[in-house]
């Protein structure tokens, strides 16, 4: 973030300022596991709704940045 900006993300705390790629990798793998858990459950409409906010985590990560590998 810019100085002065201020954060808009309802779930970063004060104390997590300026951490929203680990509070986003961090929601990307919880909502990858309830996906899990509502397949496992049998409950379709919420493992594919969990699932498509897992895949949040592309918003911070770039592939580009691995072609090298």
């Amino acid at each position: 973030m810019h100085p002065g900006e201020k954060e808009w993300v309802k779930e970063v705390d004060s104390f997590e300022k300026g951490q929203a790629v680990s509070v986003t990798l961090e929601n990307s793998f919880n909502d990858w596991y309830i996906a899990q858990l509502a397949g496992f459950l049998e409950d379709k409409m919420d493992g594919e709704l969990f699932l498509h906010w897992a895949f949040n985590y592309r918003n911070v990560f770039r592939y580009a940045w691995c072609s090298g590998l």
